[in-house]
């Protein structure tokens, strides 16, 4: 492997790892300052009794849901889409069980936008062809404060798990067109496609980004 590549990635993991701990750090601030783990609230507290209820039931969801909308409920398909909230639910297991449903959703939405953070810095780099604009693009969007401070875990949003596939398709399309190699080109196409439609799949606004 080329020593850029080898830099490159050491890079990227660096950057991705003061991501990481930037926001554990703000959200342990926030339990320091309350002295205790604060809930989730209002649409983030609906998006994780989803995510729990998946995680309870094996991969099931009630077909009507009693706790909502009482005493009549709601149906649960005709009401909400769901999308990630099936791959959290999975990924809630391979988490230690010392570690509370809330802990663990906490944690795999912290890790899986920070994944957005290093990729929209090679997304930059081959646009705008400067590696070192690409590092700080990538730095920015670690220590922004408005990137942070949602990304904590301590809400929950849909655009959150979109995010990095939104910014993964903007990548690959940009490695496919700078790519000589056909094949190395069609396989970058394929990719972003796929993580075009997850993010899709994922939040339904994410085509109002892509129609402009």
């Amino acid at each position: 492997m080329p020593i850029r590549a080898i830099l490159g990635l050491l890079l990227g993991l660096m950057v991705y790892a003061t991501a990481i701990s930037m926001r554990r750090d703000v959200l342990q601030a926030q339990y320091r300052t309350h002295g205790y783990e604060l809930p989730f609230t209002l649409e983030s507290a609906l998006y994780f009794r989803r995510v729990k209820m998946l995680y309870d039931r094996g991969g099931q969801l009630p077909e009507r849901d009693p706790m909502i909308f009482y005493p009549e409920g709601i149906r649960t398909r005709e009401t909400y889409t769901f999308g990630a909230e099936y791959v959290q639910a999975a990924l809630m297991h391979l988490f230690p069980d010392r570690l509370s449903p809330e802990q663990k959703l906490r944690w795999i939405d912290c890790l899986w936008f920070s994944l957005g953070i290093p990729l929209l810095g090679i997304w930059v780099a081959v646009r705008s062809r400067s590696p070192w604009g690409g590092l700080v693009a990538a730095i920015f969007y670690a220590v922004a404060l408005s990137s942070v401070i949602r990304s904590t875990g301590q809400e929950l949003s849909r655009e959150n798990a979109a995010l990095p596939l939104l910014i993964g398709f903007l990548m690959s399309v940009a490695l496919a067109e700078t790519t000589a190699k056909v094949y190395a080109r069609n396989l970058w196409a394929l990719i972003s496609a796929g993580c075009l439609a997850g993010a899709l799949w994922t939040w339904d606004l994410i085509q109002f980004p892509v129609a402009l």
